[in-house]
């Protein structure tokens, strides 16, 4: 079974394989991704919609673990801890809203804990397959809120930065020790 292969990551996993073939055509290697999701959801579709019950029970599921790192390491998913090292300088992962070419970027939805774990191992992967030296991505994904200009820019800029707070929030809540979480899970 393939863990995180759903809708999150495997979008960002693919386009990055498709920009790593076409710099190999032109003998070079991807060293820096930057992917920017924006979403379109039907007219009559609903908040619920946003997210499937397996993305919730998989987002419950690592706050049950203990063990599980997936909240605060974006490289626990590469084996080699060396290398994993390297992950964790060049590409850190950051929960703020940014402006990118006049555009507000938040944090990916539904987590920004998804995504870079599964990216750098799939590039630490075919590294190692192509028997290559494992050169860490910098990667950072995002989700895109819209155009930055006048009263919408500023109103979409605070409604990413409320969106990284709730991610916070829900990261700090992950962070708490088991018996506080599986209270607030039954509270919820």
């Amino acid at each position: 079974m393939v863990q995180t292969a759903g809708f999150e990551a495997l979008p960002a996993d693919l386009a990055l394989e498709l920009a790593r073939n076409a710099m190999r055509r032109q003998a070079a290697r991807l060293v820096s991704a930057d992917v920017q999701v924006s979403v379109r959801s039907p007219p009559s579709s609903g908040v619920g919609d946003l997210l499937s019950g397996g993305t919730i029970q998989s987002i419950l599921g690592v706050f049950e673990d203990p063990g599980d790192p997936a909240l605060q390491d974006v490289a626990f998913r590469v084996p080699d801890e060396s290398d994993a090292i390297l992950v964790r300088k060049a590409s850190p992962n950051r929960l703020r809203p940014r402006l990118d070419a006049g555009r507000v970027i938040g944090p990916m939805m539904p987590a920004a804990f998804i995504n870079p774990p599964v990216v750098h191992r799939t590039n630490w992967l075919l590294a190692r397959e192509a028997d290559e030296d494992v050169v860490p991505l910098r990667y950072r994904d995002g989700l895109q809120f819209g155009r930055f200009s006048g009263v919408g820019g500023v109103v979409r800029l605070l409604a990413a930065g409320a969106f990284a707070l709730l991610q916070a929030t829900v990261l700090a809540v992950g962070l708490l020790p088991v018996p506080f979480r599986r209270a607030l899970a039954r509270a919820g």
